[in-house]
């Protein structure tokens, strides 16, 4: 008897095992209600692209702000990267708001398209979006 159950213990176990190893857990979404925001001083293509995100996110456009008023969507350029040929953009997506950051233009629009690709409508008719850190800068454990 005891065989038997031990024999029951490591098959149920060992399928536990196979079935997390496999399952996929869907993304926690975030309805957003928030503005797209961007600074005052960036050029007028970043706007084009925070407007662009704006849009999809059924705001009618982005506003012009002199600091990162938080509880936003905050689009903006950053002209370090980590090595000059690791371009990148950085999506940073919390209950709170959001930061998109890029190394350049072209790394901006890669990082708009991947929101706008995202984006989930909900059943309320707004737009939501995956909680998480996204990027596309090579990530390198060794």
């Amino acid at each position: 008897m005891m065989r038997l159950i031990i024999y029951f213990a490591v098959i149920y176990t060992t399928s536990l095992m196979a079935l997390s190893q496999e399952a996929v857990v869907p993304p926690v979404l975030i309805t957003w209600r928030f503005p797209v925001t961007v600074s005052a001083a960036e050029s007028e293509e970043v706007k084009e692209q925070a407007d662009k995100l704006a849009v999809s996110l059924g705001k009618p456009n982005a506003s012009r702000v002199n600091e990162n008023p938080v509880c936003t969507m905050w689009v903006s350029l950053e002209k370090w990267a980590p090595n000059p040929r690791s371009q990148y953009y950085l999506i940073n997506i919390q209950f709170g708001g959001a930061t998109l950051t890029a190394t350049n233009l072209e790394q901006l629009k890669l990082g708009v398209q991947h929101i706008i690709k995202l984006r989930q409508a909900g059943d309320d008719g707004l737009q939501a979006l995956p909680i998480g850190i996204i990027t596309n800068l090579p990530i390198n454990n060794k």
